[in-house]
Formats: structure tokens, sequence, C-alpha cells
């Protein structure tokens, strides 16, 4: 083993002084980026700590890694913008109202083409009217299932409009082409 005069080892003076030098680029960091000292007037006595801080940045949040001697420092930060929470005015408070449900229409359109209804369901709100609509060249009767309404005969281009007073879900179909149906939902 080699030892130094005062009876030291030599490894452990190497230690010692790695250790320091851990110790250095821990406490000022290594990566960086340039900032201008020259922006800091007349603080000669200024740390790199009380520089970096100093900057325009410290509305920034995230990781600091501060280096380098002042005036010479190098000022390096993960910049996350800062999200501010919006700001209720206390004086409209009682101004706030929750968000409104929407409401049914009033009236629906239907038509019958290409031997279907379109739309097949349609959604009103109750006292609502629904029009039907032929645009098909065949005839067709609109008649709901638990017999309620009935529209006729419809020829090409005419029309059949029904009230629904009362809420609930109403079946219907074509009482000469069976296989074109429909559902009026009533809320």
């Amino acid at each position: 083993m080699i030892t130094s005069q005062g009876g030291i080892k030599m490894e452990k003076q190497l230690v010692i002084i790695f250790g320091i030098l851990v110790f250095g680029l821990f406490l000022f960091g290594c990566t960086s980026q340039p900032t201008k000292p020259s922006e800091v007037v007349n603080q000669t006595t200024t740390t790199c700590e009380e520089y970096c801080i100093t900057q325009p940045h410290t509305q920034c949040v995230g990781a600091w890694s501060i280096s380098g001697t002042y005036p010479n420092c190098n000022c390096s930060f993960v910049c996350e913008q800062v999200k501010e929470e919006p700001k209720i005015n206390e004086s409209n408070v009682s101004n706030l109202t929750t968000p409104e449900v929407p409401v049914a229409a009033m009236s629906g359109e239907v038509e019958a083409r290409g031997f279907i209804f379109t739309p097949g369901t349609i959604e009103i709100a109750k006292s609502g009217t629904v029009t039907w609509t032929n645009k098909d060249s065949a005839q067709h009767i609109i008649v709901a299932d638990d017999g309620k309404f009935e529209s006729g005969t419809l020829m090409a281009g005419q029309t059949y409009t029904h009230t629904f007073n009362e809420s609930g879900n109403y079946s219907y179909h074509c009482k000469i082409h069976t296989t074109m149906t429909g559902t009026i939902i009533v809320k």
C-alpha cells in the first residue's frame, strides 16, 4: 500500500477528493441553459442560485439545475405551463345557472320513402305533433299498432298530422306495406 507522509493512505485521499467533486456536481448541476447575467445590474455578490430564481421563468414549475459561477451562471429548468383555475366573480354567483336538459321537440316529421319510414324512431314532447309525408309513388296508410290513430290513404305528396297528448311509446306501420314500421316516443 502507498501511504502519504502523515500516515493517511493515498487511496483514502482519492476517495475524499472524489466525494468532494461528486458533491460539487450535485450541488451546482451539470445540465444548463445559458442565461444573460447582464440582466442583473449592480449585484456583484449575487450567487447563481439567487440569479436563476430572479429570471423571468419563475412562473414555471418543474426541475431546476444551476451551474457556473456568477456572473457566468447557467440556469436549466423544465417549464410546464402553470394552469390557472377559472375565477368566479363573487358578485355574480347568484347569476350562475345549471345547464338545461334538452327538451324534446314539439313537432317532428317522418317521410315514407323507398318503402321505409325515415327516421324510423322520432322523439317529441307531450302535446307535440308528427307529420308524415308520402314521398313514394305508391299509396300508404299510417296506422298505430294499437289502433289509436290512422291516416287514411295517402297518395304521393300528401301528408298526415297527428297530435300526441299522452306520454309513451307509439309503434306504427303502413297498413298496405306491413314491413314499413316506426316508433314515436312522447316525453
